[in-house]
């Protein structure tokens, strides 16, 4: 069984030596310390430590490569716990430490998912890693993770893909909601963070580390998230991805710039535009920094598709425009074809 208890050996742990490698994991030389003072007391993830390091120098070193496996094969359960033998997670491991955890499909539920990291991150080995992606959860919320999360704070932790499982009704496809993520803004270095699923529950947005956001919703964004998006404190965002929003304040908040002065990257799909978004984007504060521009046109007459050529010039310095619009009306196709706006045609 997966989920039992392995048999452990007591793991030695250094905390400082732990915080000279939060404080620059790049460097190699915190980790070869520590591995050599985990070799003094006899441990058998030292020589995981070392061979992972010269696998870096190396990459196609047989006999290291041979080694690093079979002490993964033997020890990584007593290093990592039950979560290393569940069918579901895939664990990558770096320089002795586990550096990113896959968990995909359904893990005997939303709960026993948040069990089996904080059972990881309980331990010397699993504390470090810095990516976690959640393809699938069931049918339960997504409640508990976060709440794990924040209350360990893993120190190197940067990027979180939470993509909640499809279930097919007869009404229709469904996700559940992601429910409560407002924990996670407390993640130290979180600076990437993709949500797929039902509304979440976004409560005060303070991320100043996050330089990447995406949320993408089955259904139309409801008012406590939009009112989250629009207060929302993240100084160094660089990319911003929403779907399913309308012309409304946080839009406007966005094209204003405010608080964003390093926005570069912007996405708007799904969204329920009309025509008077193609001027209001031409002539808005924002696009000049921006570097990359996508978004969607519900409603597009031949109105709107002139007031994009009218304007287009301000959208020439995009290295990447990609405008996708509905529209049966001929004109339109006609005015917008072999343009920069005539990308996709829904």
């Amino acid at each position: 069984m997966w989920g039992a208890r392995p048999s452990v050996v007591t793991a030695p742990s250094n905390l400082e030596l732990e915080r000279l490698l939060v404080d620059d994991p790049d460097d190699r030389q915190p980790f070869l310390v520590y591995g050599d003072w985990l070799a003094e007391r006899d441990d058998p993830r030292a020589e995981l430590i070392h061979l992972q390091l010269a696998l870096e120098l190396d990459t196609q070193a047989p006999e290291h490569l041979a080694r690093k496996n079979a002490l993964l094969e033997q020890y990584a359960v007593a290093w990592a716990g039950p979560i290393e033998r569940c069918p579901a997670v895939q664990l990558d491991w770096k320089r002795g430490f586990v550096n990113a955890v896959f968990i995909n499909q359904d893990v005997q539920g939303a709960r026993d998912q948040a069990r089996l990291l904080a059972d990881l991150l309980s331990r010397p080995a699993g504390r470090l890693f810095r990516s976690l992606i959640v393809d699938g959860m069931g049918e339960g919320r997504f409640d508990d993770l976060p709440v794990v999360l924040a209350t360990a704070k893993p120190p190197l932790l940067r990027e979180l893909l939470v993509r909640l499982k499809w279930f097919e009704y007869d009404d229709g496809a469904y996700r559940p909601p992601l429910g409560r993520v407002e924990p996670l803004w407390a993640l130290p270095r979180l600076d990437k963070l993709v949500l797929v699923g039902g509304n979440p529950d976004l409560g005060d947005i303070q991320a100043p580390s996050l330089v990447h956001f995406e949320l993408r919703t089955p259904s139309d964004l409801g008012e406590a998230v939009l009112e989250s998006l629009e207060l929302a404190y993240w100084p160094k965002l660089e990319t911003l991805s929403v779907a399913r929003v309308d012309h409304g304040p946080l839009v406007q908040r966005v094209l204003d710039a405010v608080e964003l002065p390093c926005l570069k990257h912007l996405a708007w799909p799904e969204a329920g535009f009309g025509d008077a978004i193609c001027a209001d984007l031409a002539q808005s504060r924002l696009l000049p920094q921006l570097e990359t521009l996508a978004f969607s046109l519900e409603h597009l007459t031949t109105d709107g598709a002139q007031l994009l050529l009218q304007h287009q010039a301000s959208f020439a310095h995009l290295s990447e425009l990609r405008v996708d619009y509905r529209s049966s009306d001929a004109d339109v196709r006609a005015l917008l074809s072999g343009t920069r706006f005539d990308r996709r045609s829904l």
